[in-house]
């Protein structure tokens, strides 16, 4: 996810969980991304990550 992206991600209607994630990741080297990385344990992940997918589909 690009920094950039990162104030209107927290805006997306996600668990308190999932936004403190997205608040506290950090850059990895140089690059202008924070890497969100999901240990998916049962099903109910899946609605996120299909809500940050298509998040970061829109953007451009």
């Amino acid at each position: 996810m690009p920094e950039k992206a990162r104030a209107d991600a927290l805006k997306l209607p996600l668990d308190d969980e999932i936004k403190e994630m997205i608040e506290h990741a950090s850059q990895i080297g140089k690059l202008k991304f924070f890497p969100l990385i999901f240990e998916v344990r049962s099903e109910e992940l899946f609605g996120v990550i299909y809500t940050l997918i298509d998040f970061r589909k829109t953007m451009k």
